[in-house]
């Protein structure tokens, strides 16, 4: 991410943004599985996840087919993300 809330540019205000985000969610209580399909694993989806208290799960490029079969593993698996 790379825009803040506020519409303003900067990777470092809009993490903090999506970090503070993520601790709203949490407190919330709201299970989340965050796909990171990106070419490489990324440490700021990783941040962002443990936020979260999510499911981080690294799916390189992944197409539609994958992440479906992703979300439906984690949702048999624990009756949700989280």
């Amino acid at each position: 991410a790379n825009v803040a809330l506020d519409g303003t540019g900067g990777r470092a205000r809009a993490e903090a943004d999506a970090l503070q985000a993520a601790t709203r969610i949490r407190l919330a209580g709201v299970p989340v599985l965050l796909i990171d399909t990106s070419p490489s694993p990324s440490a700021q989806a990783a941040r962002l996840a443990q936020r979260m208290h999510a499911t981080y799960l690294a799916l390189p490029q992944a197409g539609a087919q994958a992440v479906s079969r992703a979300v439906m593993a984690a949702t048999r698996e624990g009756g949700g993300p989280g």
